[in-house]
């Protein structure tokens, strides 16, 4: 035991270093005529219905070019069309020390809004309509700003009729909403309107067959009312008179990113808000420290929900991570996901030599570097193994690379077993809000996590799940402490259960659960040295299989000092993939 303290300890003194990374919080005062742009000076000029996409790249590139800091917007609302058949995107390619700057109103509220305008249109229509589009930069930032849509794509309302005779729903659509005829409905929600909190249903599109999908939703005539109807749909049997009820008209094109950064070094988000997401709010992929504070991600006005798919995906990051003061509410998917990518050994041709190969998205150049430090997962204990050379073979939709490690790579590396990135050195999850999301409020599959003082209530999956979560999404995770943080009503739905067989999904907890969802794996205890202290699990007693704590896959975890409030498992375990479990709270 006191050597996994003494890990949790050096880790958490690791973490606090995230807090010096990037940019200092509020350095904007530091802003001065010599070392900004404003973009006014560039004919961006906000609230006059013009588009500024064009006006705000500019500014932007002679930022740069002239070393200027910042990049100053005033309050109100900029335009994001594009126009002449152009996208609305503002894109930024290889710039270095500059940081894009809103003003606050006076609660400190961000008062500078990026609004794309485009036209609505259902998944396969989509055309590309992100906000921003930062790719291969550094020392890069965003403060005061909120990301909107204008129409939104995702509209809300209030059931009028649920006819299961003649399988047909009737919708009020509310004040404000987008609409329009033969909507598609994609990641649909239940909602309750008095608490405007999810209902505990399952979910009403999810895992539908893909016919379904062409039900359109249809206008109906009704006087002082706009009220939309759709007729076979199997979710009949979820909803009732009266309920709430959330859909969006995209779920799968990666064209609906909101904010998208790719080969990025020390990005800071700072007081950034999002209202409408077509599908991933924020998404960040093959980049090197990432800070994120006072960060909004949730529903405005008459909305229920807030997007279909995930609030903040960073995929095969790297270095140093800290979320603090994070709030996502109403998103379909989960609201915070650290992942990487599981590769595949395909060749060996030598015993310091792989070829990989890999089907999954991600982006061959960046994903291995030289001098990287790879985890194979093999043996009794998995190996880390750090990269000599890397070359990429192959960049279609199978991936390859020929990797040389500095030394012989483990003897229990087999042909098709696998290796995964470089994860966070340090990762800090503190002082956030997860509530009323349909999916598992933190997925983090990755090492170094400090989860402290967080609240997640009343989202459908697992507040937190740790470790892999498909046949391409790792990897395992390493050194984490979870203490002080707060898990109310999460996990009506268990999202794992018989996905490969029982043995990949039986224990679950609504607060926390450890997981291997992977087909290659079985009972290897990868999820390791895991410290669960001084929480509150409450109300989470939706079935007799669920407790407030699910391990498996897992060593070296002690869980001491817990509160629970209407629970009736505090901890489960899955014994055959366990050991070395320290339960002080039985």
């Amino acid at each position: 035991m006191g050597y996994i303290n003494k890990i949790f300890l050096n880790m958490f003194l690791m973490a606090l270093s995230v807090t010096t990374l990037g940019m200092k919080s509020g350095e904007i005062a530091g802003s001065t005529v010599d070392n900004s742009v404003f973009v006014r000076d560039f004919g961006a000029i906000p609230d006059d219905g013009k588009s500024d996409t064009k006006e705000i790249t500019k500014a932007i590139e002679y930022a740069y070019a002239n070393s200027k800091k910042y990049v100053v917007l005033d309050k109100g609302i900029y335009n994001l069309r594009g126009d002449d058949g152009k996208v609305p995107t503002i894109y930024v390619r290889g710039v270095e020390n500059i940081k894009l700057i809103g003003q606050i109103t006076n609660d400190g509220s961000p008062a500078t809004i990026l609004e794309v305008n485009a036209e609505l249109a259902n998944n396969d229509e989509l055309k590309l309509s992100r906000h921003l589009d930062w790719e291969n930069s550094g020392n890069i930032g965003v403060e005061n700003i909120i990301f909107d849509l204008k129409p939104r794509f995702s509209t809300s309302g209030k059931v009028l009729m649920v006819d299961h005779e003649n399988k047909r729903v009737e919708v009020e659509i509310f004040d404000g909403m987008s609409h329009f005829e033969g909507m598609k409905c994609f990641s649909a929600n239940a909602w309750d309107l008095e608490t405007r909190k999810l209902k505990h249903v399952d979910a009403l599109t999810i895992n539908m067959k893909e016919s379904y999908f062409e039900n359109l939703w249809h206008r109906v005539d009704r006087p002082d009312k706009v009220v939309y109807a759709i007729n076979n749909m199997p979710f009949l049997d979820k909803i009732e008179v009266g309920d709430g009820i959330s859909w969006h008209y995209a779920a799968h094109s990666s064209s609906g990113y909101g904010v998208y950064f790719y080969n990025c070094r020390n990005i800071e988000l700072d007081n950034v808000h999002m209202y409408n997401a077509i599908t991933v709010a924020f998404r960040i992929n093959d980049s090197k420290n990432v800070t994120i504070r006072n960060m909004h991600i949730k529903p405005e006005g008459n909305s229920l929900a807030t997007g279909p798919r995930d609030g903040i995906y960073l995929s095969n990051c790297r270095g140093k991570l800290l979320v603090d003061s994070l709030y996502v509410k109403g998103v379909r998917w989960d609201p915070l996901v650290s992942r990487v990518n599981f590769i595949k050994i395909k060749k060996l041709p030598d015993d310091k030599t792989i070829i990989s190969s890999y089907v999954a998205q991600a982006h061959a150049e960046s994903i291995l570097q030289v001098g990287d430090s790879v985890y194979f997962w093999c043996g009794e204990k998995p190996a880390r193994r750090q990269i000599k050379s890397v070359e990429v073979l192959q960049n279609k939709s199978e991936k390859e690379h020929r990797i040389v490690f500095t030394e012989e790579i483990p003897k229990e590396a087999l042909i098709d077993s696998y290796i995964s990135p470089p994860q966070w050195e340090s990762a800090v999850v503190m002082n956030s809000v997860f509530e009323d999301n349909f999916g598992t409020g933190l997925i983090f599959e990755s090492e170094n996590l400090i989860l402290e003082n967080n609240l997640f209530r009343n989202n459908a999956y697992h507040a937190v799940g740790f470790g892999p979560t498909s046949i391409n999404t790792g990897a395992f995770v390493d050194n984490i402490v979870i203490r002080n943080n707060h898990f109310i009503s999460n996990g009506w739905i268990n999202k794992y259960t018989g996905m490969y067989g029982r043995i990949h999904g039986g224990i679950y907890g609504g607060g926390i659960t450890t997981h291997e969802q992977h087909p290659h794996f079985s009972t290897e205890p990868y999820n390791r040295n895991i410290l669960i202290e001084n929480n509150i699990f409450e109300d989470m007693n939706f079935n007799e299989e669920m407790g407030a704590i699910g391990i498996k896959n897992a060593q070296n975890v002690t869980i001491r000092n817990n509160t629970y409030r209407n629970i009736k498992n505090k901890v489960l375990m899955e014994m055959e993939s366990t050991k070395n479990i320290v339960n002080e709270d039985d």
